[in-house]
């Protein structure tokens, strides 16, 4: 039995997915992988898993482009000739359900990692790309025999509201989970409180409102320091400029860049910041924060709240309120016992709900349900 995965980034799939394609793999899949080239040039060869180049275009809208993307999938349908496709995100649900469905794939499971960038644009322009955002969406999942998986409640009741699939087809997986053998709980480091902030360096996943109360609270003397981790994304509209990073880091936000040891990068600071308001799914970096015992402060978004409990684990504050954002910025970086508390109820959290383990338990037992093959084996 084959599997295939479908994706618009390689990075994103050795970070979010590879360990659920190596769990496949020891359930006896033959596991394939589509996604666009690494940035690093890293290969999945001595994972045992088969990877196909995919020209994708993960925000462009130029048609010749995307009609490549589309023959590009159709060809690598007629390659492997799966049992099983796995799409990840918006793109790879479209074209990809599409072409199962026109191809008679067997069986589906779209993975719904948050409604991200279209559902911050307002006005006329907003209402187009989302109704041509839910049209993508219908088209593409019309297939008779799929599992639709999404990482928040709020994202399921709305494609529920919509009719893009029905409830027995929709799943509720909370994330890509965490090992918490190796996001482990570290003592605090001495000196100044660190707060960081990890993702990428995205307006809307709350970078300016970073490093600008950073700023703020650096100029008011507070004995702390503020530093970002990850990197621009040139694809997105929304992205930070290198000009701005080099302006904040000439007011003392610190940048130490992208980076791949995030348990050490966790057991270098002392809280982790994610003032996003975008609709995410569940962010993966506040999993894995919670897992070394670091206290949270987020907004109060989809994704976001299903991982922070507001005084248990962490600081929720209402969304876009930049003012209770830096009080309670303000009070973790001088209460260690609270971060302290916090930080202990946060590994608890992750421990029940969002290990490794038991969310790609939950996803191999989607993939059984949809292939009847495997399934009477």
């Amino acid at each position: 039995m084959q599997v295939l995965f479908v994706g618009n980034s390689f990075e994103y799939f050795v970070s979010h997915r590879l360990a659920l394609a190596e769990a496949a793999k020891s359930e006896g899949w033959s596991v394939h992988v589509a996604t666009p080239p690494s940035k690093q040039g890293t290969s999945l060869q001595s994972h045992g898993i088969t990877h196909h180049l995919l020209a994708m275009d993960r925000s462009g809208i130029n048609p010749l482009r995307e009609v490549r993307s589309l023959l590009r999938i159709r060809r690598i349908y007629h390659e492997v000739r799966p049992d099983l496709v796995h799409l990840i995100g918006p793109k790879s649900v479209m074209y990809g359900g599409l072409l199962a469905r026109w191809q008679s794939i067997p069986a589906m499971v779209c993975l719904i990692p948050g409604m991200g960038y279209i559902y911050l644009l307002g006005g006329l322009k907003g209402r187009i790309v989302r109704a041509m955002g839910h049209a993508g969406y219908s088209l593409g999942l019309r297939h008779p025999n799929k599992r639709v998986i999404f990482q928040n409640p709020e994202d399921r009741q709305l494609f529920l509201d919509r009719h893009l699939c029905n409830a027995s087809e929709a799943t509720l997986i909370l994330g890509s989970g965490v090992d918490p053998q190796n996001f482990r709980v570290v003592k605090e480091p001495e000196g100044k409180p660190i707060a960081l902030f990890a993702s990428r360096f995205l307006k809307e996943k709350g970078v300016e409102i970073f490093a600008e109360v950073g700023r703020e609270l650096l100029s008011e003397g507070i004995n702390a320091r503020f530093a970002l981790v990850g990197e621009v994304d040139p694809g997105n509209p929304s992205s930070a400029s290198e000009e701005q990073i080099r302006t904040w880091e000439q007011d003392g936000i610190e940048n130490w860049g992208f980076r791949q040891d995030m348990p050490e990068v966790f057991a270098s600071c002392h809280l982790v910041c994610l003032p996003s308001y975008r609709r995410e799914g569940i962010p993966k970096v506040l999993i894995e924060a919670a897992s070394c015992g670091r206290p949270i402060i987020t907004f109060d978004m989809p994704g976001c709240r299903e991982i922070v409990q507001n005084g248990v684990n962490g600081l929720v504050v209402p969304t876009k309120d930049v003012s209770a954002y830096k009080s309670a910025l303000r009070q973790l970086l001088k209460d260690a016992d609270l971060r302290h508390q916090l930080g202990l109820a946060g590994r608890k959290r992750v421990e029940e709900m969002f290990s490794l383990d038991q969310v790609n338990r939950q996803t191999l037992d989607i993939y059984n349900q949809v292939c009847p093959k495997r399934n009477g084996r």
